[in-house]
This record gives C-alpha cells, structure tokens and sequence, in this order.
C-alpha cells in the first residue's frame, strides 16, 4: 500500500479550503461522492456496498457515499460504529430511511 498523504496533510489541507470558503458539507460531499463515483465506475453495475461509518467527518463521507452510490442503483448497508443515524451528515434523510442500518456483524 502507499501513502498519498499524510493525516496532518489532509487535516492542513481541509483547514485551508474551510479558510478559503468551503464549507465543511461541501467537502464532505466532495470526498464522498468522489468515492462513490469511483467505485461505481470500477464495478461497472450497481451492486451491494457495506459503508462502515465512524462519529466523525470520515463516517460522514462514508454516509455520502452510501447515498451517491444509492442514487446510482446500489444497495447500500450501514454499520454504524458510535454513530446514531445519519446525523450530521449532509444527506437527504428520505435516502438515509432506505439504507439497511445493521446492528452487528456477526
């Protein structure tokens, strides 16, 4: 595996875009939805997808991502980890209702 960047590269770079004017929503839907393209883009067809989404920023851009990739066809299952839905997260909550919201991974 190699290493693009750094976590203070990435913590620098997301202080600078919000001093710049960037909301942190905005960036959050950035990352995310750059994933989900991706992803939809390599699999070639909607498929299914197991979004492990933390407390933070990074579960939020997991949350977006889950709701990009359903737009696109996918089925997308959460697994929350100290996270209570998808609050905070800037997603339409009608798509965040369609999610399958997994308890455990057993």
């Amino acid at each position: 595996m190699r290493t693009l960047c750094t976590v203070t590269q990435v913590r620098e770079a997301e202080r600078a875009a919000i001093a710049r004017g960037t909301p942190e929503p905005e960036l959050m839907l950035r990352a995310g939805s750059g994933v989900a393209e991706l992803l939809d883009a390599v699999a070639g067809e909607p498929g299914r997808a197991l979004i492990l989404a933390g407390p933070g920023n990074n579960g939020g851009d997991g949350l977006v991502a889950a709701a990009r990739l359903a737009q696109l066809g996918w089925r997308c299952a959460i697994w929350p980890y100290r996270r209570s839905g998808a609050a905070g997260a800037p997603i339409d909550p009608a798509v965040a209702a369609r999610f399958e919201w997994v308890e455990s991974i057993a």
